[in-house]
C-alpha cells in the first residue's frame, strides 16, 4: 500500500512554487508516513466494528501529528532542503539557452518522429528558442568534438569528470574547439536548425558509455556535486575557456 496516493503526490508537486508551501508539504508527508506506520503496527487495536476503527484512526491521527511536530525522523527537513535546492526543468533550460522565450519542445523518451511520423525513442531533450540564441555549457568539462556531425548538424561534445558526455546539437555556429576546457556557463555556440531538424532548437543528449541518460535528470544530479561546479582540478586536461 503506497504511503501517499497519486492525488497527494500531485499536491506536493503543485505546492512547490508557493511561498511557504515546501515546508507544509514536507510536514504532510512525514505525518502520513507516521500514520501508516502506526496503523500497520497494530498498536491501537480497540476491538472490531466501525466504532472501534473510528476511535483507532482518531488516536493514530493525533499521535502521527505530534510525532511529525517533533521531527523525529527528520524527513520533513530533508525533503524541504531537497525541493528547495533542486532546480525546475524550466530553470535548467533557461540556464542552457539565453533567450527571451525558451521551452522544452520534446522530452526524453518515446515520441512521434517529427519527420517520419513513426514512434521512436528520443535520446535527448529538445529546447526550442530563437535562432542565434547563445548556448551555455550545463557542466564543466573537456570539448572532445566540435564540428558537423551528420543528422546532428553542428555539434559540440563535452566530456565530464565522471566519464559522461553531453552533446549539444543543431547549432547555427560553434564558439569552441576540440581540446578546450569549458566551465559551467561557458558559451559553446548558438541555437540553429542544422542537420536533421524541423526548426530552431537545441538538441541536448547525455551519454554514459553507450547508454543514454535523461538530460534533465543528469543536470539536476550534476548541480548537487562539487566536481561539476567548475573546480578546474576535477576536469580532464586541455585548454581553457
Amino acid at each position: 500500500m503506497p504511503l501517499i496516493d497519486a492525488n497527494a503526490q500531485q499536491t506536493l508537486v503543485g505546492m512547490r512554487s508557493e511561498a511557504g508551501a515546501v515546508e507544509k508539504a514536507a510536514h504532510e508527508l512525514e505525518t502520513q508516513l507516521f500514520r501508516q506506520i502506526l496503523k500497520e503496527s497494530g498498536v491501537f487495536q480497540m476491538g472490531s466494528g466501525a466504532q472501534a476503527e473510528f476511535a483507532r484512526d482518531q488516536w493514530v491521527d493525533v499521535i502521527a501529528e505530534q510525532l511529525s511536530e517533533t521531527e523525529t525522523l527528520g524527513l520533513a527537513k530533508s525533503l524541504q532542503n531537497d525541493l528547495q535546492q533542486t532546480p525546475s526543468p524550466q530553470d535548467l533550460v533557461g540556464f542552457l539557452v539565453e533567450a527571451d522565450s525558451v521551452r522544452i519542445s520534446s522530452h526524453y523518451g518515446e515520441r512521434q518522429d517529427p519527420l517520419t511520423g513513426e514512434h521512436r525513442h528520443h535520446h535527448g531533450v529538445d529546447i526550442a528558442a530563437k535562432a542565434g540564441s547563445a548556448i551555455h555549457s550545463g557542466t564543466p568539462g573537456l570539448v572532445t568534438f566540435a564540428g558537423e556531425k551528420g543528422g546532428y548538424g553542428n555539434t559540440v561534445e563535452v566530456l565530464h569528470a565522471d566519464g559522461t558526455r553531453t552533446i549539444y546539437a543543431h547549432m547555427s555556429e560553434i564558439n569552441v574547439k576540440k581540446g578546450d576546457t569549458v566551465q559551467r556557463g561557458a558559451e559553446l555556440g548558438a541555437v540553429g536548425s542544422t542537420g536533421r531538424s524541423t526548426g530552431a532548437h537545441l538538441h541536448l543528449e547525455v551519454r554514459r558509455g553507450k547508454a543514454h541518460v535523461d538530460p534533465l535528470k543528469a543536470l539536476k544530479h550534476y548541480g548537487k556535486r562539487d566536481e561539476f561546479q567548475g573546480n578546474p582540478a576535477s576536469l580532464p586536461k586541455g585548454g581553457s575557456r
